[in-house]
This record gives structure tokens, sequence and C-alpha cells, in this order.
């Protein structure tokens, strides 16, 4: 018979899994700005909040006894999301970037000052757990509420361009596995955080499924990246190259033929 503490450790590297695949799932959108070398409307803020909450997170993890699993994710996330934001800057011009470095700027700032609290805390052992804890639910609620904003884009056209389904089904799953986790060793913070994504998850794979059942949708907006053309792309900017064949077919490889 599998223990409690087993089953916890395998939920959480399954976790893990479903989360990566979450941070990773903005990749086409990132090639889309590389390729045209502007940002135009797409908005940096999810990936600055990101940032925020997997940066608490690690905090959380590391005042936190047996948190492993949720360190190494969060801190990979971060990584990830840092990434982006810094993509953005990039190939953002003046005006684009003004308003998301202040809000980088302030969320440092903020970051800064938790960490100092906490450090000054009385008891920091028995207080310091729970503002963070608490800090980490409000900013990952956030997170999850985030997609939910298309709600009002995808009923005002009809069109579910705006509520990817992979985004939509991995949020869901996170907050699945993640509150199986919690309530595996019960952590109040991971339970009332992912719980509540759980629910927004679930409110978003319902209109989509109600969405893509009684409107036309693009044929493609269910399917599998194309994983080796994703690869010839890489390895073709690797080597400075075009590549001259598609998989199966001539011309260039794009990145509409990997989505």
């Amino acid at each position: 018979m599998i223990s409690a503490a087993a089953a916890r450790r395998i939920v959480g590297i399954v976790g893990n899994v479903i989360s990566f695949f979450l941070f990773l799932s903005p990749l086409p959108t990132f090639f889309s700005i590389y390729k045209k070398g502007a940002v135009e409307d797409f908005s940096p803020y999810p990936y600055i909040v990101t940032v925020l909450n997997c940066a608490l997170w690690v905090f959380y993890g590391f005042v936190t006894p047996n948190s492993l699993l949720v360190i190494t994710i969060n801190g990979g996330g971060l990584v990830i999301e840092l990434i982006y934001v810094a993509i953005y800057f990039f190939y953002a011009d003046n005006k684009q970037r003004k308003r998301p470095c202040i809000w980088s700027l302030a969320e440092i700032v903020f970051l800064v000052a938790v960490v100092l609290l906490c450090s000054l805390i009385p008891n920091p052992q028995s207080w310091r757990g729970v503002v963070i804890g608490w800090l980490c639910v409000a900013v990952n609620i956030g997170m999850y509420a985030i997609p939910c904003l298309a709600m009002r884009q995808v009923y005002k056209t009809k069109s579910l361009e705006y509520m990817p389904f992979w985004l939509s089904l991995a949020c869901f799953l996170n907050g699945l596995c993640w509150l199986a986790y919690s309530l595996l060793g019960f952590d109040k913070y991971i339970l009332t955080s992912n719980g509540i994504g759980l629910v927004l998850g679930l409110i978003q794979i319902i209109v989509i499924g109600y969405y893509f059942f009684k409107y036309p949708q693009p044929k493609d907006y269910i399917s599998w990246p194309n994983l080796p053309n994703w690869w010839k792309f890489l390895k073709s900017k690797m080597n400075n190259k075009t590549v001259d064949e598609k998989a199966g077919g001539g011309g260039k490889v794009e990145l509409t033929d990997m989505v």
C-alpha cells in the first residue's frame, strides 16, 4: 500500500510536469512576436503577474518544510516568465515599454518589501509562512483569473481565438493536480489558491465547449503543435539559415505550420 507521503510526492511530480507545460504554452505567441519584430497589441501583464507569483511561491517553499517540489517548478517557471518579459521589452517600442516597466519596478519593490517584512516579523517560524502563504494565494488566484478576462471578447466575437484551448486545459489540470497535492499533506494555501484555480479553469473549459459546438471555429483550434516543424524552425535559426523544406513538402518552415 502506497503511503500518503509517497502519493503526495508522485502527485507533486505530475503537477510539476503539467505546470511546466502551462509555463511553455505561450511559446507560439512569442515566436510570432519574434517573427514580426513587434509586440503590436500583445499584453505583457499576465507574464509580469506570473513572475511575481512564481517568486512568491519560491520564497514560500524556502520558509515551509517539505516544499522542494514547490520550489523546483516555480523556480523554473520564474526563469521562463522572465525570458518572456525580456522578449517583450526587447521588441516593444519606448511607448509600449513605459507602463510595463513601471509595473515591473513596482513588483521588484514589493518583493523586496515582503522579504524585509518577513525578516523583521517576531517568531518568524510561526508567522513568516502565514504572511507569504496568503500573499501567494492572492497572486495565484489572480494568475488563474487572467485567462477568464478573455471571456468578454469571446462573448462579443463568438470566436475562441482569444481563449487558447491548451492554456485553459492546462490551467484546469494544474489546479486539479496541486489541489490533490495539498489535500495529501494538507497545505491550506496551496489548497485555497488551486481550489479556486480549478473552478476558474473549469469555467473556461465550459465556455470553450459551449462556443466550440455552437459557433463555427477554425478546424485547427484544438490541435497538437507540429513538433517536427518546431524543431526544423529552431534548428534553422540556430544555424542562421533558412530551412528549404517543410515536413513533407518544399518551401520554408513558417510559424503557421507549427501550431
